[in-house]
């Protein structure tokens, strides 16, 4: 399946499962935004792996919601736009920055797009439309 004219918004992607789904990704050809935390070097190293032109690093903590509209609002390359220890700290991340992901990219999604959310720690992929997408976020935090 080709990837070529889609675009990746890859959270915690400067290493482990997200640095392989970033790369893996970019070899199906779609355009990479790798997202990060702190671990700056490593994001360039994601970068230089997938090629400057078609990647881009992008520092945002992905649980406070400015952060992420911050990050949305960059471009990406070829003009395209669009370990934590307390429980706490996980749940900003793995659930407010799920949250506040889709609800600031459903509005710039075209119509008829989908996000697919691959749950590594459940082994499950689903996909819906996006007028749907903080609602599935929401219950997911609940299960």
């Amino acid at each position: 399946m080709s990837l070529a004219g889609k675009v990746s918004l890859s959270t915690g992607a400067s290493r482990g499962i997200g640095g392989a789904t970033a790369l893996h990704l970019a070899r199906g050809g779609a355009t990479i935004a790798v997202n990060y935390a702190s671990d700056a070097s490593s994001a360039r190293e994601i970068v230089e792996q997938i090629g400057l032109d078609t990647a881009l690093a992008i520092q945002a903590d992905a649980g406070k919601v400015a952060a992420v509209t911050n990050m949305l609002s960059r471009p990406l390359p070829n003009s395209v736009k669009l370990t934590f220890s307390s429980p706490a700290q996980i749940f900003a991340l793995d659930v407010k920055g799920l949250y506040f992901l889709t609800q600031n990219t459903a509005p710039r999604m075209a119509s008829g797009s989908d996000i697919v959310f691959v749950l590594v720690s459940l082994v499950v992929t689903s996909a819906m439309t996006s007028p749907h997408l903080p609602y599935l976020v929401i219950e997911g935090a609940i299960e």
